[in-house]
């Protein structure tokens, strides 16, 4: 028999006695011989029974490389994260013990950190000898926290749900614009995935009038859509397992404004525009959700419409938008929600500007629109330009999700030959890297996500977490 006929009788043999009790051990035959299929099957096998390995003595065999392409591998099948954090703990105590060198900061990366309780982590993880001694982790973990807590992404940090989890991250649409073909928006309700490509299906449609430029926004498990009716001043509820539920009625009508969670049952809602009279708002109204009341609390300095806000500590800072006879603003007005004062930051945004978008990112807020993208710097108030990631569209949906920011659909307009207005939109869902636009980058690297299922204006809009379909 030739030694290429005996090595194939061999590697057949592994591959077909591979086990639980076995599959690292020749998975290590296999890539020290190179054999690809048997490396495969053998992966397969330990990503399958992970759990199963990480509570028996085989699991210090796997090798650093082995423990990072399971924990990278959507395939890995557990029933919560909580049991990858154990077994990799057990590995890494176990590898420090045989006195091999391991960098956890690493594969702390490659764990999905929105399926980790906080208290877990201040329990389980953070009180770790092996972690706390290494000061990268520890910041990292102290981060995790802080998302867990806020919601806020950082750089390294992993929030994509793995398909045994059961659930996944998506933006999800309330109400589309689809100008030109129609002149209303619809009530229709859109899901999409952020996790999986070209995945965009219908959910339960509002069951009320919706009108243009509304704010939608998340509170755990509730997504929230504020002036909606034929008045503007209805408020509606939506949970995946109920369907939508109408809330108490804000005080005063209003679309075009911010809406955004300071806490889990404080909503607020700032500025916006009331058709009757043609006014922009300077009000602010808080929402409970406890209590189903509105409570009008304070007033911006300056009235603003079609600005963008963000959540950071106890503060809402409104960015641009436009005041009274459509005159841009480029102020930036923060509200203190534990003193209820409004005051004005010194720094201006470059120049003014109004539908912006903005998502939080780390110490930093992202705001983009269809000209201009700023990187504005919370700690020391400064803005950077980054006006190469512009949309290149306005009214469109813009989240943060697992390092890469997404815009979805927006559009143009443009003056015909008649003189008349017209509109043209886009049903692309396309993302990119963050880091890409912190780090300045010249070559833009868009990747296409999706597609919606008609080219539209979107207006109100959020991200939440929701079962996988």
């Amino acid at each position: 028999m030739k030694l290429t006929e005996l090595t194939k009788c061999c590697v057949d043999y592994l591959t077909d006695t591979v086990s639980t009790k076995t599959c690292h051990r020749y998975w290590k035959i296999a890539e020290q011989m190179n054999l690809a299929t048997l490396a495969l099957t053998c992966k397969r096998q330990c990503l399958k029974e992970f759990v199963k390995i990480g509570s028996s003595s085989e699991l210090s065999s796997l090798s650093k490389t082995m423990m990072r392409e399971l924990l990278e591998d959507d395939k890995l099948v557990v029933e919560s994260e909580m049991d990858v954090c154990e077994t990799l703990m057990k590995w890494i105590n176990s590898q420090t013990q045989s006195g091999h060198s391991v960098q956890p900061y690493q594969l702390l990366t490659l764990v999905r950190w929105s399926a980790v309780p906080v208290e877990y982590i201040k329990t389980k993880l953070i009180t770790d000898n092996i972690l706390m001694n290494d000061r990268r982790c520890f910041e990292f973990l102290s981060k995790v926290i802080s998302y867990r807590l806020t919601g806020v992404q950082f750089n390294g940090l992993n929030t994509s749900y793995r398909p045994s989890a059961g659930v996944e991250q998506c933006l999800v649409i309330v109400g589309c614009d689809y100008r030109p073909t129609r002149y209303e928006v619809s009530s229709d309700v859109l899901r999409v995935s952020l996790q999986r490509q070209d995945h965009v299906t219908a959910i339960h449609a509002i069951p009320t009038n919706l009108n243009y430029e509304l704010a939608a926004c998340v509170s755990g498990k509730e997504l929230y859509i504020t002036g909606t009716g034929s008045d503007g001043k209805e408020a509606w509820r939506w949970e995946s397992m109920v369907g939508w539920v109408r809330c108490a009625d804000i005080n005063e009508s209003r679309r075009r404004h911010c809406a955004t969670f300071v806490n889990n049952t404080t909503m607020y809602v700032l500025g916006g525009f009331v058709d009757k009279g043609n006014a922009t708002l300077d009000s602010i109204e808080q929402y409970n959700t406890v209590t189903n009341k509105w409570t009008k609390v304070a007033q911006l300095m300056h009235a603003t419409q079609l600005a963008a806000c963000a959540v950071y500590k106890t503060s809402i800072y409104v960015f641009g938008g436009s005041g009274q006879n459509d005159i841009g603003h480029d102020r930036v007005q923060v509200f203190d929600t534990a003193t209820k004062l409004c005051t004005e930051l010194t720094q201006r945004l470059p120049r003014p500007e109004w539908l912006l978008r903005a998502v939080m990112w780390d110490k930093s807020v992202i705001l983009i629109n269809h000209c201009t993208c700023l990187i504005f710097d919370l700690e020391q108030q400064t803005f950077q330009q980054r006006d190469q990631f512009a949309a290149g569209v306005s009214l469109f949906g813009l989240v943060l999700e697992n390092q890469r920011i997404f815009i979805v659909g927006g559009g143009t307009d443009q003056i015909d030959a008649a003189r008349e207005k017209t509109w043209t939109c886009s049903d692309e869902v396309k993302s990119v890297a963050v880091m890409d636009i912190i780090n300045n980058q010249t070559s833009l690297n868009w990747r296409h996500h999706a597609k919606l299922p008609k080219p539209a204006f979107i207006s109100a809009f959020a991200s939440m977490t929701l079962m996988r379909t």
